[in-house]
């Protein structure tokens, strides 16, 4: 798990997560693909940028992801300071620019108090917001469900059709959890789906587009199954 923030900089990184002053125009912010009410996705098949475009791919969910090292749905990035950047600067996403984003949050007199307030005296910078919003997204922890009450011996937490299915689930005949496995729900490594966008054809090459590897065509990171009921289209 990514630790040793201080509740000021995770504070800060809330404030920016949720802040459209992120992206070129002020119209989206991390929190529009990345709601919590929808398990910190966005309920699309296809996420929606900086004006309405677009995206190939849906926002992932964000619980728990402090404590993955494979990140995006092709696992090309390994830490959030890294990954952030695709999204704040792609013209298809917040659309903007490392000087821009600098030079807003510096002109800015609440947040260079914050900035202060999290990181001293320095001038504000580019790794402090990356800091910022990196602290606020490790601290997205979902480890309190009633599967994890039953996991730690409280039997009752569970009814017993829900036993059957986790011992289902479990079981080396469904197998399910030797990729969706306990207790973040994935094992965090690319799986080839196999499975065509249409009829003979993969347009999405997941992983095969970052490595070269043809093995790794269709490949893509296992998703974690914490909040599966509300991260749908699947």
């Amino acid at each position: 798990l990514r630790e040793g923030f201080t509740p000021q900089q995770i504070d800060l990184g809330r404030y920016l997560f949720f802040d459209p002053i992120l992206s070129a125009d002020g119209s989206v912010s991390c929190g529009t693909c990345h709601d919590p009410a929808l398990g910190f996705s966005d309920g699309r098949a296809q996420a929606v940028g900086i004006g309405g475009q677009s995206l190939s791919r849906s926002a992932p969910s964000l619980w728990n992801v402090g404590f993955l090292s494979t990140l995006l749905w092709d696992g090309s990035k390994s830490s959030l300071e890294e990954q952030m950047q695709g999204p704040l600067y792609s013209p298809v996403e917040m659309g903007n620019s490392p000087s821009q984003l600098l030079a807003t949050l510096s002109n800015h007199a609440t947040y260079r108090g914050l900035f202060e307030q999290a990181f001293g005296s320095s001038p504000l910078s580019l790794g402090q917001i990356y800091t910022a919003i990196t602290a606020f997204e490790s601290s997205l922890i979902s480890l309190n469900s009633r599967y994890d009450l039953y996991a730690h011996g409280y039997d009752a937490a569970l009814n017993q059709d829900e036993i059957n299915g986790l011992n289902v689930f479990r079981s080396f005949v469904a197998r399910c959890a030797e990729c969706h496995t306990p207790p973040l729900f994935t094992n965090q490594q690319l799986a080839v789906l196999g499975v065509a966008d249409s009829t003979g054809q993969l347009i999405d090459p997941g992983a095969e587009a970052i490595t070269g590897d043809s093995s790794q065509r269709g490949a893509f990171r296992v998703p974690s199954l914490r909040n599966v009921a509300r991260t749908a289209p699947y």
